[in-house]
């Protein structure tokens, strides 16, 4: 009987301490999730001239490598030698090719009051590479501009998503980045998220982050790409706008950046000062945003819900000078949440004032509009 009874106190515990251990920490490495696509940082691929002996069908093929020190092996080519533009851009690894299509479009432009135009190709596919050893699912993204008079330029961009499974209290996660650099590393010019459910926040690392709507503080240690998370443990307040439409991205060297939102609503963020690093705001019964940079700094007071600042007044001030024959219109707006590079945004376009000179009778004698910048 004590036999018995020590065994299945034995089974109990060794359950229970499976049961309790959650996955906090994972090394990020490469994973296949379709086509990543990006435009961060494209290379031109170098070409030149096919020659005939090269295994091409269009006699205009050119072939080249993905860059002057690599061996990977990239050429232009068409579906027949008489075709008018190419239609596909050949990838090989080794000894084995992998065709990425190309979907041609006329684009229109506009340069110093001369209209122009040229054909824009782009296509994509997952090239398996072998780097440092690990067969590495690449996604491919290629553009293929065709201007008259010139070479086909063809600029690849190629990346793989690093990633690893983590937990996020009561709900799996991943953490994860795209490598653009083929050295499975995070660079200075990639992000790494969080993702839980359809909720992606982008995040900084060593440094604490709203996931799924908890503090979580999220290191990463780039030289062995492992990620621990675990509960935020400091103090914490709640961040809200009055305003039904507004973005803010609130920036602490400490306390992390966080984007708050009207689509995430209240949010909950370590209790502290921020820097307002940029602000979109509308207005309530406006029908143009403002968006400004470096405003005022906002304190999150612990256990307490702080007001986001909104902006009471918009001053613009309207300068003209004269050189010579031509006369120089400015406007200068200031904001009463502070700020610089303030613009007016509407319909996600900029939205460019119009002005009127009036003669000394009032008459409108020109009218134009303001460029930013």
């Amino acid at each position: 009987m004590i036999r018995q009874l020590s065994g299945r106190v034995g089974l109990a515990c060794l359950v229970a301490l499976f049961a309790v251990e959650p996955l906090l920490a994972g090394e990020l490495k490469p994973v296949n999730r379709g086509i990543e696509a990006s435009n961060v940082y494209p290379r031109i691929a170098p070409l030149k001239p096919a020659p005939k002996d090269a295994g091409l069908t269009w006699a205009k093929a050119m072939i080249g490598t993905l860059s002057k020190s690599s061996k990977t092996k990239v050429a232009l080519d068409a579906a027949t030698a008489d075709a008018k533009i190419p239609s596909v851009v050949k990838i090989t690894v080794g000894d084995k090719t992998t065709p990425i299509p190309l979907a041609f479009k006329v684009v229109t432009y506009t340069s110093r009051g001369k209209a122009g135009s040229y054909q824009y190709g782009y296509g994509s596919a997952i090239v398996t590479e072998t780097i440092q050893g690990k067969a590495v699912p690449m996604s491919y993204i290629v553009s293929c501009y065709l201007l008259a008079g010139k070479a086909p330029r063809v600029e690849i961009a190629r990346r793989v998503r690093m990633e690893t499974k983590v937990q996020f209290g009561d709900e799996a996660g991943t953490i994860h980045f795209l490598d653009t650099d083929g050295n499975f590393k995070l660079s200075r010019h990639e992000s790494l998220d969080a993702s839980v459910g359809k909720t992606t926040v982008q995040i900084v690392p060593n440094a604490p982050a709203n996931i799924g709507g908890t503090l979580y503080h999220v290191k990463f240690n780039e030289k062995t790409n492992v990620a621990t998370v675990k509960a935020y443990e400091g103090e914490q307040g709640k961040v809200a706008s009055n305003l039904s439409a507004y973005s803010y991205v609130l920036a602490s060297k400490t306390l992390g950046t966080h984007l708050v939102t009207n689509e995430t609503g209240t949010m909950t963020l370590p209790a502290g000062e921020y820097k307002i690093n940029r602000y979109r705001v509308t207005p309530e019964k406006s029908e143009l945003a403002i968006v400004g940079y470096g405003a005022k700094s906002v304190t999150v007071v612990a256990d307490k819900t702080t007001t986001l600042p909104v902006p009471e007044t918009l001053t613009a001030t309207l300068s003209a000078s004269r050189y010579k024959s031509r006369v120089r219109i400015g406007l200068n707006m200031t904001i009463s949440i502070g700020g610089r590079g303030i613009q007016l945004v509407k319909d996600n376009a900029s939205y460019r004032p119009t002005f009127e000179i009036v003669d000394s009778e009032n008459k409108v004698v020109y009218t134009n509009t303001l460029e930013y910048g």
